[in-house]
């Protein structure tokens, strides 16, 4: 084969690599729509008729063991849940308010489970001018970092920036956790690794882009990305 067919082959799969993103993403917003639709608007009207059950009732405490005070509560843990899987999925602040929102979004969520981790954030981002498909990239790796903080890293801070001038977008994200051997944890296979190294470094590429993994033992790691305007 020669460099010619080899670059052809390898811009075609580049390409097919991207429309599977991009389907996948569709899919994960149709989902997304229907948990927040169906089940979600199902959830909020039951709790709202149990709610005027027990007006009725002139919100007198309950005595028995299972009562309606219980059933709300346990619908209120049920709605919450179903409304984080679906801003997990797809998080309509995305679209309707942008990157930098949703992250911000997201961090404060993010820190209610993980209430010992501190995120600070750092933001300057011109998105008119960026993609749709980028934005969704950049939000789906700072998602997947900082689950790779709170599960592996063990750290109590951690930083994200988005800079953006005239020729491209970084992005940074940051912890001071225990850190790890970055050349051992990319020779393991994507199954074993654990912490999304690959699905990082490999988006980033589809996108144009470039990326760096700085990491030691109680060092603490930094995933740099950068692409172009």
């Amino acid at each position: 084969m020669s460099d010619q067919q080899k670059d052809e082959t390898s811009e075609k799969l580049r390409i097919l690599a991207k429309k599977l993103i991009h389907a996948r993403e569709k899919e994960r917003k149709r989902i997304s729509r229907e948990l927040h639709d169906s089940i979600g608007s199902g959830l909020t009207a039951i709790r709202f008729a149990l709610e005027r059950k027990l007006e009725e009732f002139g919100n007198e405490p309950c005595r028995k063991k299972t009562c309606i005070e219980d059933i709300l509560e346990m619908l209120h843990t049920v709605s919450s849940e179903v409304s984080r899987i679906s801003k997990n999925l797809h998080p309509a602040i995305l679209e309707d308010l942008g990157l930098c929102a949703a992250i911000r979004s997201h961090c404060r969520q993010f820190c209610e489970f993980y209430p010992d981790l501190e995120i600070h954030q750092e933001m300057s981002l011109d998105e008119s001018g960026i993609t749709d498909e980028l934005k969704t990239l950049i939000y789906r790796i700072v998602q997947e970092a900082l689950s790779n903080v709170a599960k592996h890293s063990g750290a109590g801070e951690a930083r994200i920036s988005i800079r953006q001038d005239s020729s491209r977008i970084a992005l940074s994200i940051s912890d001071n956790g225990c850190g790890f051997d970055v050349g051992n944890q990319l020779r393991e296979s994507p199954a074993d690794s654990g912490f999304g190294l690959f699905s990082i470094i490999e988006r980033t590429e589809l996108f144009g882009g470039t990326s760096r993994i700085e990491s030691a033992p109680e060092k603490g790691t930094c995933i740099q990305a950068v692409w172009p305007l």
